[in-house]
């Protein structure tokens, strides 16, 4: 959707072309055509830009301004494996991140004259900054074995989620690229190309964030920064791709062949905040976010190991 209104939105086809849409009128109002398949294209969430990015099969990173209808800025980042997913930076609209099918992650300022500024590397869990800057650059900088499947930034503009064909999920610090050492432990995803990820973060406590990650017919439910598995939500028949979280309404949709609006999420969230609200009830309360999640139907304790 286009930052600024909800009044327009872009589409991409295995047709090989993005489509602009009118969402008032339902009609499109733009397109372009290109030579290679793309599958992954993302506006920028920020309302200076009206930039396109776009990840085609040969690797190639294409920016489009859809104010001026320029679409010949091509950054070749990626090798002929392709570029699988792009992200925008949430606070930066110069800064592009990139995952394609050979597992390597990039971290790119459309400014610049460089492929690349940083390449996340999965070894890159040193604590010295020398190490550390020296490793972000190599063209041997790997951050997931095959391909990668998610790129989600995280509320704080300071971490980025992945999660790749390899059914890991790591979590790095954007501003050095160093790997968190949090185990998630293994993600099961091989029955869809791109997944997308929802992060929401707790209004009382603003390092408590959760992640709801796709898993199989089921949506998994993470501390992002500890790695717990707090609990599972069922309800689709087929394998979840997407998960969209709504901070505004505190609601979360799913989809798979079909959609679903969790919106319970609000009164779990009411619950577990009401809970943590003053020091005496910090004391009295027993109950973890897990065990407040876990209460409703929508936990599966058998899934439990």
């Amino acid at each position: 959707w286009y930052p600024n209104d909800n009044g327009l939105f872009i589409t991409l086809g295995l047709d090989k072309k993005l489509k602009i849409w009118d969402t008032n009128r339902v009609k499109m109002v733009d397109e372009y055509e290109f030579n290679n398949f793309s599958y992954s294209a993302h506006m920028s969430s920020t309302t200076s830009t009206s930039i396109i990015a776009i990840g085609h099969e040969n690797g190639d990173l294409r920016l489009i301004d859809i104010r001026t209808g320029s679409n010949s800025h091509i950054i070749h980042s990626h090798n002929k494996k392709g570029i699988c997913l792009v992200k925008w930076f949430n606070n930066n609209p110069n800064l592009l991140a990139s995952g394609g099918a050979d597992g390597r992650v990039l971290f790119t300022d459309i400014r610049s004259s460089h492929k690349y500024y940083m390449a996340l590397d999965r070894d890159n869990i040193l604590t010295d900054n020398q190490q550390v800057q020296s490793r972000t650059t190599s063209t041997s900088s790997i951050a997931h074995h095959r391909g990668v499947k998610s790129l989600e930034f995280l509320p704080d503009n300071s971490h980025l989620l992945t999660l790749g064909i390899d059914n890991h999920m790591y979590l790095w610090n954007v501003n050095n690229g160093q790997r968190l050492l949090v185990n998630y432990g293994p993600i099961l995803t091989d029955s869809i190309r791109i997944i997308t990820l929802a992060c929401a973060q707790m209004k009382h406590d603003r390092t408590k964030s959760l992640v709801y990650v796709p898993f199989g017919k089921s949506i998994r439910v993470y501390d992002i920064f500890s790695g717990e598995r707090l609990t599972t939500l069922n309800g689709h028949l087929l394998p979840v791709s997407t998960c969209i979280y709504n901070r505004l309404s505190v609601e979360l949709y799913s989809c798979s062949d079909d959609i679903l609006v969790w919106a319970a999420i609000k009164k779990q969230q009411e619950d577990y905040e009401l809970s943590m609200k003053t020091q005496e009830r910090r004391h009295e309360t027993t109950r973890s976010l897990g065990q407040i999640l876990n209460r409703d139907q929508w936990s599966d304790d058998e899934d439990e190991v």
